[in-house]
């Protein structure tokens, strides 16, 4: 299917009418202002002759200038406007001048620079880094957060080639997505008038393959490189880069030769890794040519080396065959996970490849019954509606399940062989492409007739791809994983034999314990999943396990993280130190919410101060994004401990955590208690609503989950400071109405708060006012995120009149109380606008106490004031 005929939701790019097909790009990384600035040079193909209006991606970008010209010809400057389009993006409008009118192909030069709350450019402060000696900054595009690192078509289906050349500090170093061509001293200034010593370093690189614009990748820092093999190296920090050489040193070309020899040539020349620092939030990343690691994967002993694979075998499915939506992410990561397993089986074995799909099987099931059976999340496609975030469709369906869809048209052929046969097909016939679901179902019917029906549309027996693509729940096919059925006997006979015992442990245990000691790390983790089935008897029988198989100084990081997880669960309080050495030794998402979701669910007092104290000590050195999850978790607790309400821990079936929501969820949550019964949790407010028909919430009027949101909050807009832009979104302006009784509120303007403490950013926020989505980044919304998890805002979630937002007193009592204990350098600015929600305007005064004494206000003015600065602002009510 061509690009033109494919509808992507995610995009505000008409894919019928222009294709970007090249970028060149001309960047300066300004570490200090935390900005990427410079121009971004498109070449453009007319796919409709009438179409004149060519329409891109952006987002948290500052447009300066916008050009186009024929190639090799003068530029011509351009109209242009910014609209927004949704809650994760805008679109940038470029109007093709009438002398370009018959062209079909020209050139789009966009001036522009990101600001610091860009979601896709990640700053990183020099503590939390591994060295913690130079600041660190990378780019993570996936899904669709390259539109805030360059203006760009936006969709997994729009394919470029790229050059860059990039100005960085002199002493750090930029690696892409791309081959790097040359590196030269740079002096800033005008051309012909440079002179003095170089401050900076100029790198230019170079990617001749098309890849899927979300691929396109840098990272900035202090930087070495160490060959691991003919055509690999390892880039990472250099405390690191003795450990890291040592761990995959011949590795990645072994893999490297497998998945050729499975699934056809590599097309990307070299495969090299770049090992992130300890705060970087994922697992991995498979940018082509240097794939994002987190150094979780360095156990010191190669345990965890075959994680690798997984970001290896994107190079053919994914990088190489995308999906062309968001909506078929299965086609990736499905098809990633049988590669995935497929190279582990060559290299270590069947059991252990059908060990790993157990562990992954047991992620599917926890997924599916948080989302719930029937939610469409469950669906391998999922059904994006406009204005829906594809990262916050993210979950484990497309992987798991999708990995099951593919073992079941392996199970039709009937061997390995042939199905390996057909994905190396499969790869050659639609490389450098992306596609969507049908046009792989269409080659693989065409690749095996005698399957198909007689319309050869569908299989003629068997279970329907329709069934598979849209059906939610779980997959009807569950993959043949008999050969790892001793291990896992093993494994799910000792740790029932420990959960039961009781101290001193019996000889009987301790004896069959001799042989997990041999034990490669999936038995192990496969042991550990079966211990947190139950509790254990007795808090020191977990103690004598970690003594028994040596737990305690494992240096894997996902055996550590199963173990954190029995210690927590077991209340092991005098072995809690464990737990924090290993959330001091890594930041990545996947170990951390997890660990802190189970210490704040503990009902012990101990534990739960504990998780406070730890995040106190530890904060720095983790993601914003990671941070603002936890802190939702934290006050969550705090506010039950106020309201002296017991975290309920006595069924996991009533913690539903983070991203688990009914529908499509166009935001995130941290930690929702839901009971049996058609409710449904509102996710501004936390309120508990009955009506399980209603759309909207019935105390703030917000959006119930799995509808679109187009437009900011009017909390959002209220926290924070006006200021001009180059380019204003569309404005509506709603008068507001009246309260009796004035409130009185600190004026605390003055407070030496940082403005990373205090401001409240639109890419925090947009997700339900509360940051913590993936897309998160630079001074997300930690003021945002505790006042909706305090449920304060429930009153001025939704653009109503001022009468029906403040109708709530004490709502507002306590927003003037949570003010007096949050003093920032924006609360001047958002206590006049509370003063005027909430005062009088047609007695004329309000009080309020300022730096000490009282303060009167005439209202009226306040009430024009407010009006003009929500007349220039670009937020709406």
């Amino acid at each position: 299917m061509a690009t033109a005929e494919i509808r992507d939701p995610a995009t505000c790019a008409a894919l019928g009418e222009f294709h970007t097909h090249h970028a060149d790009l001309e960047l300066e990384v300004r570490m200090a202002a935390k900005r990427v600035s410079g121009v971004a040079n498109l070449s453009v193909k007319r796919l409709s002759e009438t179409a004149m209006t060519l329409r891109l991606d952006v987002f948290h970008l500052t447009i300066h200038s916008v050009c186009v010209a024929l190639p090799e010809e003068d530029t011509i400057a351009a109209q242009w406007s910014i609209k927004p389009f949704t809650v994760f993006g805008d679109m940038l409008d470029v109007e093709i001048p009438e002398e370009l009118a018959l062209a079909n192909a020209f050139e789009l030069t966009i001036r522009y620079e990101t600001d610091v709350e860009s979601p896709g450019v990640c700053w990183l402060e020099k503590e939390q880094t591994a060295g913690k000696k130079l600041p660190f900054m990378y780019t993570q595009g996936q899904e669709v957060l390259n539109r805030s690192f360059f203006p760009c078509q936006d969709s997994p289906s729009v394919r470029v080639t790229y050059t860059a050349s990039v100005i960085v500090p002199k002493e750090l170093v930029c690696v892409m997505s791309a081959k790097l061509c040359g590196v030269e001293d740079y002096v800033p200034g005008e051309e012909g008038e440079k002179e003095g010593t170089p401050t900076k370093k100029k790198f230019t690189f170079e990617m001749k393959q098309s890849i899927p614009v979300y691929l396109v990748s840098m990272a900035v820092g202090d930087l070495v490189e160490a060959e691991v093999g003919p055509r690999s190296s390892i880039w990472t920090e250099p405390c690191m880069i003795e450990a890291a050489t040592k761990e995959f040193d011949g590795v990645l070309e072994e893999y490297l030769t497998i998945g050729e020899r499975l699934f056809g040539d590599y097309l990307w020349e070299r495969y090299d890794m770049l090992v992130m620092p300890p705060s970087f939030p994922y697992g991995g990343m498979e940018n082509p040519r240097l794939t994002f690691v987190s150094p979780c994967t360095i156990a010191g002993d190669k345990s965890l080396v075959s994680i690798v694979a997984h970001e290896l075998s994107h190079s053919w499915f994914g990088n190489l065959v995308t999906n062309a939506t968001w909506s078929d992410f299965f086609l990736n990561e499905g098809f990633t996970m049988y590669a995935e397993r497929r190279i582990t089986e060559v290299s270590q074995g069947r059991p252990l490849s059908c060990l790993d799909a157990k562990l992954g099987e047991a992620l599917l099931r926890e997924e599916i019954s948080s989302l719930g059976e029937q939610s469409p999340l469950t669906r391998l496609r999922v059904p994006l509606d406009d204005g829906i975030d594809p990262g916050d469709c993210y979950n484990q369906c497309a992987y798991e399940k999708g990995y099951a869809f593919v073992c079941y048209l392996r199970s039709l052929v009937g061997s390995d062989a042939v199905f390996d046969d057909f994905l190396k097909r499969y790869c050659a016939e639609y490389r450098f492409q992306s596609i969507p679901a049908e046009t792989m179902i269409a080659f693989f019917l065409k690749s095996f007739p005698e399957l198909a029906n007689a319309a050869g549309t569908d299989l003629k027996d068997g279970i329907s791809f329709n069934t598979w693509l849209n059906e939610p729940g779980y997959p009807h096919f569950t993959p043949d994983l008999s050969d790892a059925k001793g291990i896992m006997q093993n494994c799910e006979s000792l740790a029932f034999h420990w959960r039961s015992s009781s101290t001193p442990v019996q000889p009987s245990v301790l004896y069959l314990s001799e042989e997990a000691k041999q034990w490669e790390a999936r038995p192990v983790l496969y042991f550990l999943d079966c211990c947190l089935e139950t509790k254990f008897s007795d808090a020191d029988v977990v103690i004598a396990l970690g003594d028994t198989l040596s737990l305690w100084d494992s240096h894997n990081s996902e055996i550590l993280f199963r173990w954190a997880l029995v210690l927590i669960k077991n209340d092991v309080v005098g072995k809690l130190l464990v737990v924090r050495r290993f959330l001091e030794m890594q930041g990545k998402q996947k170990f951390q919410l997890p660990v802190y979701r189970l210490l704040t669910a503990s009902s012990n007092d101990a534990v739960r101060k504990f998780a406070t104290d730890t995040y106190a000590a530890t904060k720095n050195m983790l993601h914003v994004m990671v941070r603002d999850r936890i802190e939702l978790l934290l006050a969550a607790v705090q506010k039950a401990e106020r309201e002296n309400e017991s975290v309920d821990s006595s069924s996991d079936s009533d913690v539903v955590l983070v991203n688990k929501v009914e529908e499509i969820r166009p935001h995130s949550q941290e930690l929702k208690t839901e009971k049996a019964g058609n409710t449904w949790e509102c996710p501004m407010c936390t309120f508990l609503n009955e009506d399980a028909s209603a759309s909207r919430c019935e105390i703030c009027d917000s959006a119930r989950p799995g509808l679109p949101r187009k437009t900011r909050k009017l909390s959002q807009w209220l926290s924070q400071p006006m200021e001009n832009t180059e380019h204003k979104s569309s404005k509506k302006k709603q008068s507001p109405g009246a309260q009796t009784e004035p409130i009185e509120v600190i004026d605390s303007s003055e407070s030496g708060k940082s403005d990373d403490d205090a401001s409240v950013t639109s890419a925090g926020s947009y997700n339900g006012g509360v940051a913590g989505s993936r897309r998160s980044n630079g001074n997300a919304g930690k003021v945002a995120a505790t006042k909706a998890n305090q449920g304060l805002w429930a009153d001025l979630y939704s653009p109503k009149t001022v009468d029906d937002l403040c109708v709530n007193k004490k709502k507002v009592q306590e927003i003037s109380e949570w003010l007096e204990r949050n003093a920032s350098p924006h609360s001047g600015v958002f206590q006049k606008r509370l003063l005027f929600l909430c005062g009088p305007p047609g007695s004329g005064k309000s009080t309020a106490n300022a730096g000490g004494g009282t303060l009167a206000i005439d209202t009226l003015s306040l009430k024009e004031e407010v009006d003009d600065e929500i007349e220039n602002s670009d937020g709406e009510w």
